[in-house]
């Protein structure tokens, strides 16, 4: 590592860096592997001791908690101005889940639902037309917008 100065700034320059980022996606791949199993391997005790069903658990408790890191994500570029970043980063893992990750799982092993999903279908439908309509009114979102985006999440959980 060197660290040089040009046109009075500070650059840091860390030889073999790709190298360097290549360990560090590895070593958060080998955590993000990890975690999943303990997230999982606690909702699905949670739910025996509750005796609620695994798909509420992952409806909720799973959700919230591999969700987090994407409200970090998006509270991040919020604040620093990136509001497209924003948009992108919410509606891309949205169909990144639905899309990309059901379709390799339903390759992989087809699923027997326990619950009819026309509830929670429709719920996400009309939430993905709400936003829609909202962010093509004035190409703006604005607070009490995303009250009523709390709201219809918390119909939602009812």
């Amino acid at each position: 590592m060197y660290i040089r100065k040009n046109d009075g700034k500070k650059y840091i320059h860390l030889r073999g860096f790709f190298m360097y980022e290549i360990i560090l996606i590895t070593i958060g791949f080998i955590f993000l592997i990890k975690g999943a199993d303990l997230l999982i391997n606690g909702a699905e005790a949670i739910a025996r001791k509750l005796k609620v069903s695994d798909f509420i658990i992952g409806l909720l408790l799973v959700a919230v908690g591999t969700s987090f890191p994407e409200m970090i994500v998006s509270i991040e570029a919020a604040s620093k101005g990136h509001d497209s970043l924003l948009i992108g980063n919410i509606l891309g893992s949205c169909i990144y889940n639905l899309l990309l990750i059901l379709g390799i799982m339903l390759l992989l092993k087809p699923i027997k639902l326990e619950h009819k999903p026309s509830g929670n279908l429709l719920i996400l439908l009309m939430s993905m037309l709400l936003v829609g309509i909202i962010g093509n009114i004035n190409n703006q979102i604005s607070r009490i917008e995303g009250i009523l985006l709390l709201l219809v999440f918390v119909i939602f959980l009812l």
